[in-house]
């Protein structure tokens, strides 16, 4: 017996060894965003900006194709900003990615983080982004490093376990704490929502933005774990709302649509003052006007709508990092809804 495991022993020593070996010579191909963050990292920036497809010029009317990023490194040009954002990113990510930096040594002054309003509530399998977030973590896990490759064969119960397309569009919608359906019936790949009506639209907004909050929400507890790793390090967390289409919702769902998402945002900001940080929340702050014009509502703005959110944003940089009296960004100002 006692020969028997000794001789498995020198097999898992040996394998491991080959593994070893095999890793050296071929490593894991990095995907470009993580190739990116080492780059911005060696830069040394003072501020991070986390983000999502909102970031970017959707509008072809827009003469300025500029990202808000983009716009708050003009208007902020006392402070190094770096954007670090790509359509479907989320917060789940966001942490993966403040994690790497810290971890890599990055002690900017702040991270700029986005939190959008939709898609809070009913989580969707974002595929290569997930896998994206293992990279992210192995790269910086010598041992993990070694054995990625072999694990890769079971990615999903490495980095996160997978959820489904039945699973996804099984999941109980809800317009506050009623349900009214499953996401299969509200889903956009659903071939009804190609012919607009105003049923639709009704629906859009209900799985957007109506869906409750707890405090067991992934995407909260993404939110919580950012502030509480930054905290930690002096690295302040700067949390904002992004602004959503508010009058073409509440046009669809008038006294209903308003109360709903203030409830739905207070409830986040609740969550953060509770570790003394404030929220710049922009949900309700924009008319519609600067928006991109779509059959049902995003929160994608023409270049007029990202220069203000650069603008107020640069505003609330300053105040954060002690320096309010600095130039005036020179944004414009919509009237207020």
């Amino acid at each position: 017996m006692k020969k028997l495991l000794l001789q498995w022993m020198g097999f898992c020593l040996l394998m491991a060894g080959l593994q070893y070996l095999t890793a050296r010579l071929f490593p894991l191909e990095q995907p470009k965003d993580l190739r990116n963050l080492k780059l911005a990292i060696r830069a040394k920036p003072d501020v991070y900006f986390m983000g999502d497809s909102v970031m970017d010029s959707f509008d072809p009317a827009d003469e300025d194709t500029r990202t808000i990023p983009g716009m708050l490194k003009s208007l902020l040009q006392e402070y190094r900003v770096v954007g670090v954002h790509r359509g479907g990113f989320h917060l789940r990510l966001y942490r993966d990615i403040a994690r790497y930096i810290v971890n890599a040594g990055g002690r900017p002054r702040a991270m700029l983080i986005e939190i959008n309003p939709a898609g809070l509530t009913y989580l969707k399998d974002t595929g290569s982004f997930e896998w994206t977030s293992g990279l992210f973590r192995q790269d910086q896990n010598p041992l993990l490093s070694i054995f990625f490759r072999p694990l890769a064969i079971f990615k999903w119960s490495v980095v996160m376990p997978p959820l489904s397309q039945a699973r996804y569009l099984n999941q109980i919608v809800y317009l506050g704490d009623r349900p009214v359906g499953n996401v299969r019936d509200y889903d956009p790949q659903n071939k009804a929502f190609d012919v607009f009506s105003e049923e639709n639209l009704r629906k859009k907004i209900i799985l957007r933005y109506l869906g409750p909050l707890t405090p067991h929400n992934q995407y909260l507890r993404a939110i919580q774990q950012i502030a509480q790793m930054l905290q930690s390090r002096g690295i302040k967390p700067l949390f904002y709302i992004t602004p959503v289409n508010h009058q073409l919702c509440e046009r669809s769902m008038p006294g209903e649509f308003a109360p709903r998402l203030t409830q739905k945002t207070s409830f986040i900001r609740s969550l953060l003052a509770a570790r003394k940080l404030e929220v710049l929340d922009l949900s309700f702050a924009l008319p519609e006007e600067y928006f991109q014009v779509v059959m049902y509502p995003n929160e994608h703005l023409n270049e007029r709508g990202r220069l203000f959110v650069a603008g107020q944003l640069a505003d609330w940089v300053r105040k954060e990092l002690g320096q309010a009296n600095s130039p005036a960004t020179g944004r414009l100002a919509p009237s207020r809804p």
